[in-house]
């Protein structure tokens, strides 16, 4: 590829695409997405909710994925699915 090239080719991880104030009118903790914190694990709860372990929820000892809940992860997961729609759709203009 080359500054001609008509492809258009972008990297974004999926927790970049949020409007800052989307995500902190929905989650309590100051850091996202961060590993195993309110936001990963709500977004695990609503994606795959029999594989997390809702004990270690309980007992997280830094208290960072207290917060999280299922409808939360589904507001994110929703919001990514939008994000990157309008990415995709840029991209094909």
């Amino acid at each position: 590829l080359n500054k001609d090239s008509e492809i258009d080719i972008r990297y974004t991880s999926y927790w970049e695409t949020h409007d800052e104030d989307f995500i902190k009118n929905i989650i309590d903790d100051d850091v996202w997405p961060g590993h195993a914190g309110e936001y990963e694990t709500s977004v695990a709860l609503y994606l795959f909710n029999e594989l997390v372990d809702k004990d270690a929820i309980l007992n997280d000892p830094l208290g960072s994925s207290k917060d999280a809940t299922e409808e939360k992860g589904k507001q994110i997961y929703n919001d990514i699915i939008k994000q990157y729609s309008k990415i995709v759709s840029e991209m094909l203009r």
